[in-house]
């Protein structure tokens, strides 16, 4: 099957893989060269990985969608990052601030951006710790 990844950066992957698993509303989605058509809309932020003869990459994704039209899968999101250009220390420091904010609960908090910002950087600690990175 042929994956494309897509980005406001452009296409960060084009190529042919086994399977691949975006994530899902009710959990990960996997696609493979048996799911001929499907479309699953308004991708979550989690994790996105693939298979191929080469090997295989792991990726944050924040967001978009994918569609599976004949042998083509293709994910588009406003942001996706690879697991080896994850800064984990930069990860593991927005998750710890993000943790703060929230334990602290300060007059003025916007809860819901505090617990997007911590789930982001859990998403990041994920996607490197999977590929071969350390977390901090």
């Amino acid at each position: 099957m042929r994956l494309r990844l897509l980005s406001p950066k452009g296409i960060l992957f084009e190529g042919e893989v086994s399977s691949c698993v975006v994530p899902g509303e009710k959990g990960p989605t996997y696609f493979s060269t048996d799911t001929t058509r499907m479309l699953v809309g308004l991708l979550p932020s989690g994790v996105l990985n693939y298979a191929s003869a080469k090997g295989g990459a792991c990726f944050a994704c924040f967001g978009g969608f994918a569609r599976k039209d004949g042998d083509t899968l293709t994910v588009a999101s406003p942001l996706m990052e690879e697991g080896s250009s994850i800064d984990a220390a930069r990860a593991e420091e927005s998750k710890r601030r993000a943790e703060k904010r929230l334990a602290e609960k300060k007059e003025g908090l916007d809860e819901a951006r505090a617990r997007a910002s911590l789930a982001r950087a859990l998403t990041r600690l994920e996607v490197k710790s999977r590929s071969g990175g350390s977390q901090a």
